[in-house]
């Protein structure tokens, strides 16, 4: 038996670092094909990323709607068995329906399928109870949220009483 042939530096690099490494160690150094191969790598690192983004968005749609919920309480913060007695299932349950989830989001576990969840724009990050959440609010067409119509008057008194105070 004969061992295998360890493949060159050559082979394992690709046509673009091998021509980026040429013309570097030949000291003819050219902007122009060092942007090229730059571009390229942008190039396949953004179809990489759309690529992901678009199959967690379409694994999301495959989730029933029962395990959005529980996505969704995970997401606010709520743990298994909060979920649970929330949702008025049993804690194992819940446990099955995140090895799901995780499965489908091709996720460690559910605290990173939150993440992915976020990434592919299922979920949006979202403010509530201040100033900036009641803003948000306005600007995507919606009716502001009581927690934050409870901020927004916090602020505007606090404007108030911080104009009254200097004058």
């Amino acid at each position: 038996m004969s061992p295998q042939k360890r493949p060159s530096a050559r082979e394992l690099l690709t046509d673009t670092s091998v021509e980026i490494l040429a013309t570097v160690f030949a000291g003819q150094v050219r902007s122009a094909v060092i942007e090229r191969a730059l571009k390229q790598m942008a190039e396949a690192e953004a179809e990489a990323v759309a690529r992901g983004a678009a199959h967690r968005r379409q694994a999301v749609t495959t989730l029933s709607d029962r395990q959005l919920a529980i996505l969704r309480l995970r997401a606010d913060g709520y743990s298994g068995p909060q979920i649970a007695a929330k949702l008025t299932i049993a804690v194992s349950t819940v446990d099955y329906h995140e090895r799901v989830i995780c499965h489908r989001l091709e996720a460690v576990n559910i605290t990173n399928a939150v993440d992915r969840a976020y990434q592919a724009g299922i979920f949006r990050r979202e403010r509530h109870g201040d100033h900036a959440g009641y803003a948000a609010h306005l600007y995507r067409g919606e009716d502001p949220c009581d927690a934050c119509k409870t901020g927004e008057r916090a602020y505007r008194n606090n404007l108030r009483q911080q104009r009254e105070a200097a004058a």
